[in-house]
């Protein structure tokens, strides 16, 4: 389904998602950039284990498939299970989430500095009218 998917939005005039197929290929068939997993790809993005409960429509779904009622294409996961069991990805995965965070904060600070600056030339720095 991901790669039908990604060769639609590939070549739909609408969608201009040039590099679709080779997402595909080297982020979710191959796991080549394990810091840009999403197909959103100008932002980082990474894995990380689901210990939660699959709602019930998953679980049937899982079950049709294993039960030979659907017939689906299920990628291997080995190489999944083995970089989420590798501690230099969580490391990795840590340090982006930091990076993320001070990306952010800088981005709020200086977005507040903005609102403050322009709050002084409207409040406090005089006007031509104004000045002596």
């Amino acid at each position: 389904q991901v790669r039908e998917k990604c060769a639609y939005y590939q070549n739909a005039d609408w969608a201009k998602r040039e590099g679709a197929l080779r997402w595909a290929k080297r982020s979710f068939m191959e796991i080549e950039t394990p810091y840009r997993v999403h197909n959103v790809y100008d932002y980082p993005s990474w894995l990380e284990r689901f210990d939660g409960i699959h709602p019930p429509q998953v679980i049937r779904m899982w079950d049709d498939i294993v039960n030979g009622n659907v017939t689906a294409q299920v990628r291997p996961t080995g190489d999944i299970e083995r970089l989420l069991d590798s501690p230099a990805y969580g490391v990795g995965i840590n340090l982006l989430k930091l990076a993320d965070y001070g990306d952010r904060c800088c981005r709020a600070l200086l977005r507040k500095l903005a609102r403050t600056r322009r709050w002084i030339y409207r409040r406090v720095v005089p006007t031509r009218e104004q000045a002596p």
